[in-house]
């Protein structure tokens, strides 16, 4: 008398649904096989979207408030729509387009003034939310690039 057993892993409709395996019974000198289908049922188990975009970026100072900041990605297993919103210390330096994700400033960065900004974008669907703190590093700008671009091309304007 020799039984054998498996455990399958707990189930998820998602990855797998449907399981196949044969059974069979022997005496020593004759045998029989059975083919069991063990079909999983789809449940719904709302889980909340997963932000999968980056926690660090940076941008240049005085860009336009026009400028996408941010590009919020997340995905929902159960494709339910997303909404997009913000939280943190400086959640009221941005903007979020609650649809999109893309994240705005509200004012052109200036890195004297502020040099990073830390906030919250939260991902939600009907029951579930997750949240990722993200920081905005600004880039300053060399006094180089103003004299470069601005001030020598005005100075010879002016001298002709």
């Amino acid at each position: 008398n020799l039984i054998s057993s498996f455990v399958i892993k707990v189930p998820d409709f998602e990855t797998k649904p449907q399981y196949l395996f044969n059974v069979v019974a022997s005496d020593g000198i004759l045998s029989s096989s059975k083919t069991i289908t063990i079909n999983v049922n789809d449940i719904y188990e709302n889980i909340a979207p997963e932000i999968i975009s980056s926690q660090l970026i940076s941008v240049e100072e005085n860009i336009s408030v026009d400028t996408v900041v941010y590009n919020t990605q997340a995905n929902d297993t159960e494709n339910d729509p997303i909404q997009f919103s913000l939280s943190g210390i400086d959640a009221h330096y941005l903007n979020i387009d609650s649809e999109s994700g893309e994240v705005f400033l509200n004012l052109s960065p200036n890195y004297e003034l502020k040099s990073s900004y830390s906030f919250n974008v939260v991902a939600s669907d009907n029951l579930g939310s997750n949240a990722k703190s993200v920081t905005l590093n600004i880039e300053n700008k060399a006094l180089s690039d103003f004299i470069l671009k601005i001030f020598i091309p005005l100075f010879f304007k002016l001298l002709s």
